[in-house]
């Protein structure tokens, strides 16, 4: 519910920007047009512009809106995905498309706008898909292998305790890791104090909850794995 609210804020303030600017607000609000000199204002498409940003900005808080209540019904975790990567996206054609109504001497800028905002696109699009992949838990002779970005490889003999556990800590804040309303992993705060590790691809239980001698504590949830079999081959290594 929490990404479905700032998910609508979000674009119920895209969609108010496209009200702000207008052909008389246009010269003092875009601070590119005040830093122009008057040939290059002369050579700048403003009625053009105004029109453009306009319709952009509607269609995009628009579509924002509509797309987040359909996922809310949908995956819900695809909320936090939309309104990572989605504007991303969009402003990186706003850029490119913007170029047309500036002078040559401008164009530039927008072209650095829009690579630094792919790029960041294609940054968040990567942490998105990472943060999602299954994890897959490996049983060898020594140790267990835990896959993926926040992953971990503990030693058998250094585990003190290994059991299933039906309910997560009650979590304070996060400290370093990815989290959505089912997916949580990396470091987290528990409102007791405890530095956790989460790895949970669906906060279905139970939960595996392992903890080595040196103090890490970690609560993995991977989906498609009989956890039973997985604590016995855990126990029967150690």
């Amino acid at each position: 519910m929490v990404l479905l609210i700032v998910s609508l804020f979000t674009a119920a303030l895209l969609f108010g920007l496209g009200f702000l600017l207008n052909e008389k607000s246009a010269p003092s609000m875009l601070s590119g047009y005040r830093k122009m000199s008057p040939q290059e204002k002369q050579h700048f498409q403003l009625a053009d512009y105004v029109r453009f940003f306009r319709q952009f900005h509607f269609v995009l808080g628009s579509s924002l809106f509509l797309l987040s209540i359909l996922l809310f019904y949908i995956h819900v975790d695809a909320i936090g995905m939309l309104l990572g990567f989605g504007p991303l996206i969009a402003y990186s054609i706003f850029f490119l498309k913007s170029r047309q109504f500036y002078p040559p001497s401008q164009r530039k800028v927008l072209m650095i706008g829009f690579y630094v905002m792919l790029l960041t696109a294609l940054f968040v699009g990567g942490l998105f898909f990472l943060g999602n992949s299954s994890t897959q838990v490996i049983i060898g002779n020594d140790a267990i292998e835990i896959s993926g970005v926040y992953g971990e490889s503990i030693q058998l003999k250094d585990l003190i305790e290994a059991k299933l556990v039906t309910t997560l800590p009650k979590i304070k804040m996060k400290l370093n890791g990815f989290a959505t309303s089912n997916v949580k992993k990396g470091w987290f705060k528990t409102t007791d104090g405890r530095k956790i590790k989460l790895i949970i691809d669906k906060k279905t239980p139970p939960y595996l909850y392992l903890k080595t001698n040196d103090g890490l504590e970690i609560y993995v949830a991977i989906n498609q794995v009989d956890k039973s079999s997985l604590l016995n081959a855990i126990k029967s290594g150690q």
